[in-house]
């Protein structure tokens, strides 16, 4: 296999699996917008992460843990899949939550950043690498 040939199976494997995962995020913050229950939450913890950006650099995010009450009263503590930084949350704060009725496990920060964040970027990212591919593969062709 040439390079040109590993670029394009490597982007369009990357976009087929961003676009899933776009796809996946997307429907089940769709289904919490229409099925889900909103309650009161109180933001008790900061997870702290790091990774590396591209260049190596140490990229740090803080991902909200928050308890909420559903509607048979049971408690749960949901780790929020979106992390920030700056978090833009405190410990202590009051904050809405959506949850899936069925299993209240399923539950997010009722805000636009953490309801849609992930299905957003990888939305994008996704088709750009899959249309990458595509234009390789059609100069290639040519």
């Amino acid at each position: 296999m040439d390079n040109p040939s590993i670029a394009i199976l490597f982007l369009a494997v990357l976009g087929s699996i961003f676009s899933g995962i776009a796809i996946f995020t997307a429907l089940r913050s769709e289904r919490l917008e229409k099925r889900g229950r909103l309650a009161s939450g109180v933001i008790t913890e900061l997870v702290k992460e790091q990774s590396r950006d591209a260049d190596g650099y140490p990229q740090t995010y803080y991902h909200p843990v928050f308890r909420f009450d559903d509607q048979s009263g049971s408690t749960h503590v949901v780790k929020s899949l979106v992390g920030t930084n700056p978090s833009g949350l405190g410990v202590g704060q009051t904050v809405r939550v959506l949850y899936d009725p069925d299993k209240p496990s399923l539950a997010s920060i009722d805000t636009f950043g953490q309801m849609w964040m992930i299905p957003f970027v990888f939305g994008i990212l996704g088709p750009i690498m899959l249309a990458a591919a595509g234009i390789i593969f059609w100069n290639r062709s040519q």
